[in-house]
């Protein structure tokens, strides 16, 4: 088996985790961060998913290759979002920047790690509208992580 960085690790664990609740289908999916138990190679289906974790004046990514072999396939991280002599103005300027880098490669589903739940998503959730507007109220239970967390949805929307 491959030897992972800790960033690795926990992308690993995050995509182990979303496929685990069933978001293993091949569409554009974007799922919110989850607890779950331990998910065997054997299991996945061999997909590429984008793992995006949004923060305030960040935005890191990885595109990871699930399957027999886990692989990461790029990554990146776009910093001091809205800053002066930051990287981006905006997060959806940093979604372009990033996904310029992606621009010949195939992503089959999208991960967002996501702060703040509530007592309603507390598991791998399939981001809608109702979603969106959960997310949008609870930004006061996590008010410095999930509305860069929110801009981050709604930039890979676009």
């Amino acid at each position: 088996m491959t030897d992972f960085t800790g960033a690795e690790k926990t992308c690993k664990r995050r995509v182990e985790r979303m496929l685990l609740q069933g978001h293993n289908k091949r569409n554009s999916v974007h799922g919110v961060r989850s607890a779950g138990a331990r998910l065997q190679q054997s299991q996945i289906i061999p997909m590429n998913i984008l793992v995006l974790n949004s923060g305030s004046s960040s935005l890191k990514f990885q595109l990871v290759k699930t399957g027999n072999n886990f692989e990461v396939l790029e990554k990146g991280l776009i910093d001091r979002i809205g800053l002066k002599k930051g990287d981006a103005k905006n997060h959806n300027e940093a979604v372009k920047k990033f996904l310029k880098l992606l621009k010949n490669k195939k992503v089959d589903a999208i991960g967002h790690r996501v702060v703040h739940g509530g007592e309603k998503y507390k598991n791998s959730t399939l981001i809608n509208a109702k979603v969106i507007g959960t997310i949008r109220k609870l930004c006061e239970l996590a008010p410095l992580h999930n509305p860069p967390n929110l801009a981050g949805i709604l930039a890979c929307k676009k």
